[in-house]
């Protein structure tokens, strides 16, 4: 993940370039917590989804880091409350059924 740093007129990387979960085909889900730092959903290789946030210098799990369910493929959505609680929907099977998780 990258933001631009209009300072430095060029964008800059958020954390390492690599995430510590692999994330697979799903889309990912992309918010930011109320301390301007961004959070990540995503459907890991084992089809688990993992959700991570950066703190200002390294990206650590968010809660237990798993969300309840398995993606099975599309996209996960996020946004996050105005008391910082991340939401999340995402497709948890074929017939296109959505759970929002928090």
């Amino acid at each position: 993940m990258q933001r631009y740093n209009a300072a430095a007129g060029a964008w800059q990387l958020v954390g390492p370039a690599q995430l510590s979960a692999k994330p697979s085909g799903s889309l990912p889900g992309i918010a930011v917590g109320g301390d301007g730092h961004p959070i990540i959903a995503f459907a890991s290789e084992d089809s688990e989804s993992t959700m991570l946030r950066y703190n200002g210098s390294a990206w650590v799990t968010a809660g237990s880091g798993r969300l309840p369910g398995n993606v099975v493929s599309g996209r996960i959505y996020m946004a996050v409350t105005s008391s910082g609680v991340p939401l999340v929907t995402q497709n948890q099977d074929t017939m296109g059924v959505f759970k929002l998780s928090s």
